[in-house]
Parts: structure tokens; C-alpha cells; sequence
């Protein structure tokens, strides 16, 4: 391996054990990493990663102040830091079920076991380096795409995969991004907004068909619980999507997920069939652009004035 390739990456390093906190940095070290922060708690890296470009998380799943998962999947989601793709290898001792799919689904790109060494850690960098999967975008992740060839061709639902900017790619090899990292973001937002809506539509059905009685029973009122967030998560991101002129539609939804949560069964027909005419709309927002959109987005304009109502 040429270590030389190493000496202008940002790398971050997340351990909380002073061992082996001097172990794994010694490692990178060895590889020819120069410039390596080190932190012991979750909270230091977060405000790291907010003031700071970084090329490199290599990270502790036992760290202190929160959690390294939740960690992760802030940076693939784009709430903490500036590079949602930031090649992650997490590392544990202890590599029990419950951590493996954790990192899994909060979109970390490996997981290594302690105690590590320089082939191991090498081995890691390398596979990010000239064997990094594809990214997919789903309700709740952000992430590689870990599914086989065959589970793809099985799904009902296509979900695209996406080559994403790779700063330790690209400063390792010198070698250019497949694609920028501007238009990149783009895409993985209107993945992120295409999934949202169908989740919509999905959870809209389920409250639709099992909201029974005055006030909505426990499986129901956390059905609306996830409503509220799909759809205020939905209008935050639009903005910076094509979709953003359906912008209003998403306040529409959050509203009327609101009044069924604190309904007294006044009015539940009412926000029931509004919530419907909603998640339709936004539907087809989301998957078309000709003139349909338009009329959708017509026809239940007078139903968002009412929302409030």
C-alpha cells in the first residue's frame, strides 16, 4: 500500500478508550495518515463534524454522550455535517447482532472487529476506496446498498442505486468524482422526497382504514405520530428539490396530522377524507410532471384553505 496517498486526508477518529484510542491511531499512523483528530463522546465529533470538513469517520460504536448509530445516520440524513457520503468504518469488540444491524441501517459503510491491525484497517480503506457500493435512499436510510443481485430483481418497487462523492477517492487517488457532489445531493433529495410521499400514501391507508371511534387508539395515534414527522421531514426537504411548488401540500398534511392527534371526534370524517385528497396529490406530484399534476394540485386547493379549519 502507498502511504504517501494518505498524507492530505482529513481523518476523524470517535474512541473512547485511551488503549485503544492509541492503538487505532498508531494504525493509521502506519498507513500514512497525517493529519487524524481524535474524540471520546459522540457530542465532540457532532460539533466537530458542523465546523469542519471531513474525508474520513473511523469510529468506536461505544462511545459516550449518545450514539454512534444515531451518529451515523445524522450524517447520511445531511443533518450533521456538510458531506452526507463521508466514507464511515465503525468498529467494535464486541460485534453482538443488535450493533451489526444497527450500523447496517444508519448507513455506516463497515463494521471492523477489534483488536485491529494494519492489514484489517488497510483492508477497510481499500474496499471504500476502489470497491464502495452504490448509495440508496429510503423512508428511514441513507446508505449503501447492501442487497444482492437477486433481492433487487425480486423488489416490487425500483430504487435506484447512486455513485456518490467519495473524498477519500478522490484525494487517495487523485482521481476525479463519477458524479458532482452539487448534483449528487440533488438526486438523493428527491429520492428521499419520492420515498417520503409513498410513505404517505402508505400510512394515510392504514389510519384511513383502522381510525375507528372518537379518538384514535395506541397503534393508530403512532401511526399519526409518523405521519406528522414523514411529512414535516417531507416539507423541509422539498424546498430544494423540483418538487418544491408542492411545498404547501406538505404543511397541509402536517396539519391535518396534528388535528387528528388531538381530535375529540368532532371532525375525524373530515380530516380523514382531507388527509386522503392530500397524500393522493402529493403522490402524484412526486412522480409526475405534466399537466395531471396540476389539475391534482387544483382540485384539492380549496381543501388546503380548510386544513386549519
Amino acid at each position: 500500500m502507498n502511504k504517501g496517498k494518505f498524507d492530505t486526508i482529513n481523518a476523524v477518529l470517535g474512541n473512547g478508550v485511551r488503549m485503544s484510542q492509541s492503538t487505532v491511531t498508531g494504525i493509521l499512523q502506519n498507513l500514512g495518515f497525517r493529519g487524524v483528530t481524535d474524540f471520546t463522546n459522540v457530542e465532540d465529533l457532532r460539533s466537530h463534524f458542523s465546523e469542519t470538513e471531513v474525508d474520513l469517520l473511523v469510529c468506536d460504536l461505544d462511545l459516550s454522550e449518545g450514539s454512534s448509530c444515531d451518529f451515523f445516520h445524522d450524517i447520511r440524513h445531511g443533518s450533521c455535517g456538510s458531506d452526507p457520503f463521508v466514507p464511515i468504518l465503525a468498529y467494535t469488540w464486541e460485534p453482538r447482532k443488535d450493533l451489526v444491524e444497527g450500523v447496517i441501517k444508519a448507513g455506516a459503510d463497515t463494521l471492523l472487529t477489534m483488536p485491529m491491525s494494519v492489514s484489517k484497517m488497510g483492508d477497510g480503506l481499500n474496499a471504500v476506496i476502489e470497491r464502495r457500493r452504490p448509495f440508496v435512499v429510503t423512508t428511514d436510510y441513507v446508505g449503501p446498498d447492501r442487497r444482492s443481485a437477486q433481492k433487487r430483481e425480486e423488489e416490487k418497487q425500483e430504487i435506484p442505486r447512486i455513485a456518490v462523492p467519495n473524498a477519500l477517492r478522490r484525494k487517495a487517488t487523485g482521481q476525479p468524482d463519477e458524479v458532482p457532489a452539487e448534483e449528487c445531493l440533488r438526486h438523493i433529495q428527491e429520492q428521499k422526497v419520492e420515498r417520503h410521499a409513498f410513505q404517505i400514501g402508505y400510512l394515510t391507508k392504514l389510519i384511513r382504514d383502522h381510525f375507528s371511534g372518537e379518538v384514535p387508539d395506541k397503534s393508530i395515534a403512532a401511526h399519526i405520530e409518523r405521519l406528522h414527522f414523514v411529512a414535516g421531514d417531507l416539507r423541509q426537504r422539498i424546498g430544494e428539490t423540483r418538487f418544491s411548488h408542492q411545498a404547501e401540500l406538505c404543511q397541509a398534511i402536517v396539519q391535518v396530522s396534528e388535528n387528528l392527534a388531538t381530535s375529540n371526534g368532532g371532525a375525524v370524517d373530515r380530516h380523514l377524507r382531507l388527509l386522503d385528497h392530500l397524500s393522493t396529490a402529493i403522490e402524484v406530484a412526486v412522480k409526475s410532471d405534466d399537466e395531471a399534476t396540476m389539475e391534482a394540485a387544483s382540485e384539492i386547493s380549496s381543501a388546503i384553505r380548510k386544513v386549519g379549519g
